[in-house]
Parts: C-alpha cells; sequence; structure tokens
C-alpha cells in the first residue's frame, strides 16, 4: 500500500516536467482511484497529454474510450473504469 502513498508524488513530479510515461501512469492512477482520487474527466487530460507525446498506450486508452462512449456514453464510461 505504501508505494500508491508516494508514487502520485513522484508520477506529479515526472508528469510537471512533461514525461509521457508519467502522465499514462497518473492517469491510470486517476481512472482507478489508486493512491489519488477517481477522476475521469483528469484520467483523460493525463492520457492525451501522453499520447500527444507519442505514448501508444495511452493512445489506445483514448481510443477505446472514444469508441465505447460513442456508442454509449454512459456504458462506454462504466466499462472503461470497470477494465483499467
Amino acid at each position: 500500500m505504501f508505494v500508491w502513498l508516494v508514487c502520485p508524488r513522484l508520477f506529479t513530479e515526472s508528469s510537471a516536467e512533461g514525461d509521457r510515461d508519467a502522465h499514462a501512469h497518473l492517469a491510470a492512477m486517476h481512472l482507478q482511484g489508486m493512491g489519488t482520487p477517481k477522476d475521469a474527466a483528469k484520467a483523460v487530460e493525463l492520457y492525451t497529454k501522453a499520447a500527444e507525446k507519442g505514448h501508444v498506450r495511452a493512445q489506445a486508452a483514448l481510443a477505446v474510450r472514444r469508441t465505447l462512449v460513442a456508442r454509449s456514453p454512459r456504458e462506454g464510461l462504466a466499462c472503461v473504469e470497470s477494465t483499467s
């Protein structure tokens, strides 16, 4: 459990410096609510930053979310949150 208390701070610092991996890890933490408040909007913001810097998993996460939300916004968001 300790690692989730330390990682948000470390990932936040690295994210502020523009690290794409930190953006993606922090996004996943926000999406799942692990060590951070659960915040899908913040997760999308961070995934977008990572994706713009070429992070392939972030690009895939955004593509899946957009596809699911386009089909059914309520069900799409629930599906992405439960599988992340």
